[in-house]
């Protein structure tokens, strides 16, 4: 959350310097910004925030916001085109939203965090939802949009928003009521609506987007349609969902378009707290419920299960963010079947008692109890938590094999330990000090990134502190890089907010230009290591080159 404000108050402070530069307006209680079409050349305004600067008493006194589609400044009229993105978030007094004749696109979040919102009409002139404008609008259930709308409508009264060509609601309330013939639910529809309690999806729907019910607290049950084909990742956060049924037709399970990387494949119910049963229909052809789970019947690999799930003895796979954020109140057993475990296949999980690997598995090991999984032939520990034993043959760390676990405020890496994986322990929390041990020789990018660290402690050194391995931890306020380091990369310490005190050593012969970006020390480091930036590296090293061919 003081994320988040602290960058919501830096783009309305931009916004506002923009104004003040000729780039835009104030007029009443609205900043706007001035845009010209690159096609046609007319000059239109979008809204872009509130001009929070001289105010400290509640915005809208009747409870209702009225955003013009036409603004007069300065003896000149605009068109208003546009509602920024942020322009409102975070504004609980608005209950009652109409948007003006005129406006033809809603940018991102720009109703984001608006709990009190209760109803939104839309004019026949908009044309464009960006991404989630109405994210975190808890109570939103009453939604209209003009009947002479040529791309949108509310049909038979539904309270939601529905693309008319697609048959797709792309955004709906508690009080909803799904009419005949939609065919999609789009991405984040329904995202934290916490009036949600039990959801009937009529038949005909065929798809269902990521998200589209994120959050929903009180979200107890759903059925859904006979008809659904695609289901992507749908559930995460509903913890009060007690169980899902997959239909006989659904042949797709995540995998959002666009989507890429450990988080952007796979199926998930993290946040599932409630969760007892996952069943797929019989009759289904791709997918199986096997150990109450889901399980891809082609391939036998596991794509989601949780706190209740069994992996059961023919699982050749378990996949990516199978069971994220999932913690083990028993012991979590892996048979032999497995022969691969994807690097973010346990992101975030917690082994509250135990996990152990069958001692018949060729690929994976747990070896003297570590209560971890180890890869065998490589040494390399593929998932710990705070529990796990650094034990002999552990040589190093995988990827992601910590991320987002909570973890003891001081946490030594065991002598022996020359490798530690890309994002191994980004966003660990209760982490404040990390000793480095003296054998280890290779820290991969982002590996601490967002994690609570505060001091580093080093054994030995690495050659090089890759991209990213300590970005965006905010309470680090002490470095001391040790001799032998030849190399800090981009982004290193990036957005460290709090790191005011370093000391680099001599060693250093590079220093990537964006290393300390966004930290307090980053003018210091820039003043007192000029001859090793980045931004004066390729020069000097042809210098170099220059003077030794003469």
């Amino acid at each position: 959350m003081e994320r988040f404000l602290s960058l919501f108050f830096v783009v309305c402070f931009s916004l506002s310097t923009k104004a003040d530069e000729g780039n835009g307006f104030v007029e009443g209680i609205f900043q706007y910004a001035i845009e010209v079409d690159e096609v046609s050349g007319d000059t239109t305004v979008a809204v872009s925030s509130i001009d929070r600067r001289n105010l400290t008493t509640p915005f809208f006194q009747g409870k209702e916001l009225r955003i013009p589609g036409v603004v007069a400044h300065n003896g000149k009229t605009y068109r208003v085109t546009a509602i920024g993105r942020w322009a409102f978030t975070r504004c609980d007094d608005i209950e009652s939203l109409i948007i003006g004749e005129g406006i033809e696109e809603v940018r991102e979040y720009a109703f984001e965090g608006c709990t009190q919102l209760r109803s939104v009409s839309f004019p026949s002139t908009l044309q464009w939802l960006d991404n989630l404008p109405f994210t975190d609008c808890y109570n939103l259930c009453e939604i209209r949009v003009d009947e002479g709308n040529p791309k949108f409508d509310s049909r038979g009264n539904c309270n939601a928003l529905i693309e008319t060509g697609e048959n797709k609601i792309v955004l709906g309330g508690k009080d909803t009521v799904f009419p005949k013939g939609i065919k999609f639910i789009g991405e984040g529809a329904f995202a934290s609506r916490v009036g949600l309690e039990n959801i009937v999806i009529p038949e005909g729907v065929v798809e269902i987007e990521k998200g589209a019910f994120f959050n929903c607290i009180n979200l107890k049950s759903i059925s859904l349609p006979h008809s659904l084909e695609i289901l992507r990742d749908v559930f995460l956060g509903c913890s009060s969902l007690k169980s899902i049924y997959i239909p006989e037709k659904v042949s797709k399970l995540g995998g959002g378009i666009g989507e890429v990387g450990c988080f952007g494949s796979g199926w998930s119910l993290s946040g599932c707290l409630s969760l007892d049963t996952v069943m797929v229909d019989s009759r289904n052809k791709v997918y199986d419920s096997r150990g109450n789970a889901l399980v891809e019947k082609a391939t036998d690999k596991l794509i989601s299960g949780f706190c209740k799930s069994r992996i059961m003895e023919g699982v050749r796979e378990i996949g990516p963010k199978a069971f994220v954020g999932t913690v083990f109140p028993q012991r979590l057993y892996i048979p032999k079947s497995v022969i691969k475990v994807s690097p973010c296949a346990f992101v975030g999980c917690e082994f509250g008692a135990s996990v152990a690997v069958d001692a018949e598995n060729p690929v994976y090991d747990s070896r003297e109890g570590c209560n971890g999984i180890v890869e065998t032939a490589t040494g390399t520990l593929v998932k710990g938590d705070w529990r796990t034993v650094f034990v002999e043959g552990i040589t190093s760390i995988g990827e992601y094999a910590f991320n987002g676990c909570r973890l003891p405020p001081v946490f030594a890496i065991p002598e022996g330990i020359r490798r530690i994986g890309k994002n191994a322990f980004a966003r660990c929390s209760g982490i404040q000090t990390v000793i480095f041990p003296s054998s280890l020789k290779e820290i991969g990018s982002f590996a601490f990134c967002g994690s609570s660290l505060q001091t580093l402690c080093w054994q030995g050194h690495v050659q090089e502190i890759k991209s990213y391995v300590f970005s965006d931890c905010r309470e680090l306020y002490l470095i001391s890089i040790p001799e032998g380091t030849k190399r800090i990369g981009s982004g290193a310490f990036n957005e460290c907010h709090n790191l005011r005190y370093v000391s680099l050593p001599t060693s250093l012969d590079y220093i990537d230009d964006y290393a300390f970006k966004g930290c307090p020390c980053e003018e210091l480091v820039r003043k007192n290591h000029v001859s090793v930036l980045s931004s004066d590296y390729g020069q000097r090293q042809r210098s170099i080159r220059e003077k030794e061919s003469k």
